[in-house]
Formats: C-alpha cells, sequence, structure tokens
C-alpha cells in the first residue's frame, strides 16, 4: 500500500510542477486503472509515465510510454527511493543535443543532458529540473 501511495503522491507532485509550464492546458494525473489509455500525467505533446520507488526500472518505464503512447513524445520520469528525479526518453526525439557518457558516470545527467546507450538503445538522461527548464524554453 505505501508503494501504492508513492507512486501517487509522485504524480500529483509532477502535476504541480507542469501546471505553471502550461497554464492553459489543463494538467492532472491521468485515470488510474484506464490501462494505459491515459498517460500517469497529461501534459500536451508528452507522454508522461511515472515511476517512484525502490529501484524502479527506466527501461521498463520508456518502454510501458512508448507501448501506450497516443502519438506523443514518450518520456519516463523516475524517482529511486532517497534520490532526486530523472528523465529518461529515446535520443532520436531530438530535445536537445548532448554528450555520450558510458558506464557509471550516468551522474553526469544530473550536471547537463547526456546520450546514453543501453544494450541498443540510445536514450536521453537528464535531471527533472533540467527538463522543466527546457519545456518552459519550448512552450513559453
Amino acid at each position: 500500500m505505501l508503494s501504492r501511495r508513492k507512486g501517487h503522491d509522485f504524480e500529483r507532485h509532477l502535476v504541480k510542477l507542469f501546471k505553471p509550464i502550461f497554464p492553459d492546458y489543463r494538467v492532472c494525473r491521468g485515470q488510474q486503472g484506464m490501462g494505459g489509455i491515459v498517460p500517469d500525467v497529461d501534459i500536451p505533446h508528452y507522454w508522461i509515465e511515472a515511476k517512484r520507488g525502490r529501484k524502479p526500472s527506466p527501461m521498463a518505464a520508456l518502454k510501458q510510454a512508448k507501448r501506450d503512447t497516443d502519438g506523443r513524445i514518450p518520456v519516463a520520469i523516475i524517482r529511486d527511493d532517497r534520490s532526486t528525479a530523472f528523465v529518461v526518453c529515446e535520443y532520436k526525439v531530438g530535445l536537445v543535443k548532448a554528450p555520450t557518457v558510458q558506464g557509471r558516470t550516468i551522474r553526469m545527467a544530473f550536471k547537463c543532458p547526456c546520450r546514453y546507450v543501453y544494450r541498443g538503445h540510445e536514450l536521453l538522461l537528464m535531471s527533472l529540473p533540467r527538463f522543466l527548464r527546457l519545456l518552459e524554453s519550448r512552450h513559453p
């Protein structure tokens, strides 16, 4: 039960962060239990899949977002327990150009966006605050 509440609280937190960026859009949590019909957090242009808990899988979250999207850009926002949130999407969507990092240098993503190749998938990683600034610059 605690893990479900953590997930719901994280989604509510994301809604509060996105509302000022999209003031003309009804930013809200998706209808839970709809089975992939709506994103976890409904914002324009992006299909948000939010994961919060102990060691959530970024690849599984991104795979779920890619499977369920209605044409919007699939994005996974991940927050591990006692850690800061970060964003994962496919590098090819072209949100930003970023240097490639390998191995355990993934923490660099919290300083600047980076391109990370994992099992043949080119991913873009960045901190949640950086993603919010990127959205603010694209959707004034």
